[in-house]
């Protein structure tokens, strides 16, 4: 549940912040485009003049999280190359400080599966 005055990020607001905090050389191809499309938040595609929704439950269901996953995956798999760094490290750079669900964390089995679990809990969903 959010608390008072916190918004989840949309789709954009997701992508970008992604690729920001993994400070990536990031070039969109057509399965990028492909995946942002499918989290709901085509570029341009809102028909109506009132833009996209700014509530959690807009974005929130099941079929744009699993987008969001699958952008966050590939992003992670094709970018990341600095695997030898800590999590803490990583922690520290995406978020600002230590994470919270640590233990998690340290049961992935590969510190990109860490980084994918990192960005998909709700310390980096929430703006």
């Amino acid at each position: 549940a959010l608390s008072h005055g916190q918004k989840f990020k949309r789709p954009l607001e997701f992508a970008t912040s992604l690729i920001r905090a993994l400070d990536i050389d990031f070039r969109p191809d057509e399965q990028f485009i492909g995946n942002f499309n499918a989290m709901g938040q085509p570029l341009f595609g809102r028909l109506t003049p009132d833009g996209y929704p700014d509530i959690a439950q807009s974005w929130q269901h099941s079929s744009s999280l699993w987008s969001r996953w699958r952008l966050a995956d590939r992003i992670i798999r094709t970018s990341v190359t600095q695997t030898g760094r800590t999590l803490s490290s990583w922690s520290r750079q995406i978020l600002g400080r230590e994470a919270h669900q640590t233990e998690l964390l340290t049961q992935a089995k590969s510190v990109r599966e860490s980084l994918g679990l990192l960005v998909m809990g709700p310390e980096f969903q929430i703006r």
